[in-house]
């Protein structure tokens, strides 16, 4: 999916979970290429639907996030990061309802920062919190590529004595 967003040049405002899961949900409709229909002959792909590919995302909601949020890099963030935020922030709630639909026990879940410093995720609750207060705060505004910069270094002449130094 990362290259998908990368290679149709798709704004990473558009980028949300809802995105991706119609891009997934089409990515296994598309007919399969000739060398995996071969090699699979007798099996047929079975319907996967939307709630399915969504109930994947929510049980990852807060590794996602902390993907995204951990990388310094701009560039490797793939997604709106503000979308994101909500639904992880929602995640819990509708993994309750979930839960209960099927019959089985809902289990209380802690604050976004708590679940973030889980050991599976890690790190400290300071870092998260200015990350996504970050976020929180540039909610709405591009987030523009930031140009490297390159420090410029001092070149002097070559001089006879630079060749025979030890």
């Amino acid at each position: 999916m990362i290259d998908t967003c990368k290679e149709s040049h798709i704004p990473r405002e558009q980028v949300t979970v809802d995105w991706l899961v119609d891009k997934y949900q089409e990515a296994m409709r598309s007919p399969p290429s000739a060398a995996a229909t071969h090699a699979a002959q007798a099996t047929h792909p079975r319907y996967v639907s939307k709630a399915e590919i969504r109930n994947i995302f929510l049980k990852h909601a807060e590794f996602l996030l902390a993907q995204q949020l951990v990388t310094s890099d701009p560039r490797h963030r793939f997604m709106n990061l503000g979308s994101l935020l909500k639904f992880t922030n929602d995640a819990p709630k509708e993994r309750r309802q979930l839960a209960i639909a099927r019959g089985e026990t809902a289990i209380r879940e802690g604050s976004l920062l708590e679940r973030l410093c889980q050991p599976r995720i890690g790190g400290k609750v300071a870092v998260w919190k200015s990350r996504i207060e970050t976020i929180e705060r540039n909610q709405g505004k591009p987030m523009a590529l930031k140009p490297k910069v390159v420090k410029a270094s001092i070149i002097r002449p070559l001089t006879s004595m630079d060749l025979y130094e030890r």
